[in-house]
């Protein structure tokens, strides 16, 4: 128990945490799409998810490239998000 509270003690709040925390939270989540698509190249979820993440990242070419990809594995959602990056249809 006593090491439970420690644990919660030593992790900072959300709100807390810098921007670095958040860019290695995101490429390790990367890596974890990437070994998704590596493992079925169909994975819709996955292009659309990791698109996201590129999107938030600023890496437009990745998250347009991911968003294509999505988009034609049958997820529609990623066209709102296509039209945000300006890509014509």
């Amino acid at each position: 128990m006593a090491a439970t509270v420690v644990l919660c003690l030593s992790t900072p709040p959300i709100a807390q945490t810098s921007k670095e925390d958040g860019a290695a939270f995101s490429t390790r989540t990367i890596g974890r799409y990437d070994e998704a698509i590596r493992l079925n190249p169909n994975d819709a979820f996955a292009f659309y998810n990791r698109a996201l993440i590129y999107r938030e990242l600023g890496n437009n070419d990745r998250a347009i490239a991911d968003f294509k990809r999505a988009l034609d594995l049958g997820i529609f959602g990623a066209r709102q998000h296509l039209d945000g990056l300006g890509v014509a249809r």
